[in-house]
């Protein structure tokens, strides 16, 4: 079972936008427990910043289509957010992952 504790116990604290690798890292390696990480790291970036309801609204729904296997309209709603919040860490990451060949059948 996926707990907070459990996560924050095994991994070290990432700075929030390269704490989006680990996410990615997930669903390419362990497309299981991505959902949990997603959330996790969705929980934390909007805590942490000031994202309007739409902006959230987006965020969730894009991290969501990455996981259904549909990565080119999601991965651009998600740099959408990314971009417009100033977070280009994360969108650079973005968009390295998205230029990877996939690993597994996750892409």
């Amino acid at each position: 079972m996926c707990t907070r504790r459990s996560i924050e116990s095994d991994c070290p604290r990432l700075l929030l936008e390269d704490d989006l690798g680990r996410c990615l890292c997930f669903l390419d390696m362990d497309p299981a427990g991505y959902p949990c990480i997603a959330r996790q790291w969705a929980a934390r970036l909007l805590c942490e910043l000031p994202l309007s309801l739409k902006d959230a609204q987006w965020l969730l729904f894009a991290l969501d289509l990455l996981a259904a296997g549909e990565p080119p309209s999601s991965a651009d709603s998600l740099l959408m957010v990314l971009e417009r919040h100033h977070l280009s860490r994360a969108a650079q990451l973005l968009r390295e992952w998205q230029s990877t060949p996939p690993t597994t059948a996750s892409r």
